[in-house]
């Protein structure tokens, strides 16, 4: 397994589907879906999340740009390396921000990233103003 930066921990989500945008060519696919925030999330969301919440193409990029991952190496940790490509942010950017600003305060987005380098999988949330990766 591989230690995650910032506040990014992969985390399949189990919730139903509300609704679900897809991207993918040949080399990766990526799905981005709104799921309701369920009582067996493991964080808890006793306040009401920040959604529907609009960002700036050009903010989430960058913040996408600065999730990175170590893997461990023969001594210590292998030096950090970036969980998305630019082509799959490219990708992700758009669908991400359509649903922060479809989502209601009851619902958090989910998304799956399949690359040749493996499978990414997690959920985003606005929460006190400020965007959480997991």
């Amino acid at each position: 397994m591989f230690f995650v930066s910032i506040i990014v921990c992969f985390v399949a989500s189990c919730a139903p589907i509300v609704t679900s945008e897809n991207a993918g060519d040949h080399e990766s696919a990526i799905e981005v879906r709104l799921v309701e925030v369920g009582k067996d999330d493991p964080m808890p969301f006793a306040n009401l999340l920040d959604h529907p919440y609009e960002f700036y193409p050009r903010e989430l990029t960058q913040l996408a740009r600065t999730l990175e991952y170590s893997v461990p190496g023969v001594i210590g940790w292998d030096p950090a390396q970036p969980v998305f490509a630019e082509a799959i942010i490219a990708k992700l950017v758009p669908l991400m921000k359509n649903k922060l600003e479809e989502a209601s305060a009851l619902q958090k987005i989910a998304f799956a990233v399949t690359s040749s380098r493996g499978t990414t999988t997690g959920d985003v949330f606005v929460m006190a103003g400020k965007l959480h990766w997991r």
